[in-house]
């Protein structure tokens, strides 16, 4: 089904002008004829403001083990756009760019840093935080014990993070990939 078309010529115009049904309008701007499927139109406007909002801000929804919290969902939270679990903590990345977490904090790992905005992705170790931001960036909060929080130099021009139990992984623009921690 198509919501536009362009018509190249006088025949097309007609053809466009005969199948009401299909294309209510026929406009015609410097020479270029387009004719519009207001109905198709109608209907995807409709899906826009009904159904996406929806889609833009799921729920996050936790299960399994929860000794520390780590599965209750914090009521405030919307507009989550991706989720991360560690050990005992979860992550979430709002659709405007901050991070919530919740669960255990016995090393920092839920304590997202004052003013951490621009995330674009998350990721979540044993006992440690990772961002990255939409500069190519990578920070890191949380247990320090093997290095995790001391992002290396070299990690520039990120486009996706990953984290193990001890160690993360970088993956730079280039296709290269740097890995710290243990």
């Amino acid at each position: 089904m198509e919501l536009w078309r362009i018509i190249t010529s006088d025949t097309e115009a007609q053809m466009a002008t005969d199948q009401k049904s299909r294309c209510s309008k026929f406009y015609s701007t410097n020479g270029l004829r387009v004719a519009v499927c207001l109905q198709l139109l109608l209907v995807a406007l409709l899906w826009v403001l009904l159904v996406s909002p929806s889609v833009a801000a799921p729920n996050v929804v936790a299960w399994g083990y929860n000794e520390t919290g780590q599965t209750q969902v914090p009521s405030d939270l919307t507009n989550a756009v991706m989720a991360a679990g560690g050990w005992y903590h979860s992550l979430a990345l709002r659709s405007d760019g901050t991070v919530t977490a919740w669960g255990f904090d016995a090393d920092g790992q839920i304590d997202v840093p004052a003013g951490l905005t621009n995330v674009v992705s998350i990721a979540a170790g044993t006992f440690y935080s990772v961002a990255l931001l939409v500069d190519g960036k990578v920070v890191a909060w949380g247990d320090n014990t093997y290095g995790i929080k001391d992002v290396p130099s070299n990690v520039t021009n990120v486009v996706a993070i990953a984290s193990g139990g001890a160690h993360v992984l970088a993956l730079r623009s280039d296709g290269t990939v740097a890995a710290w921690g243990n």
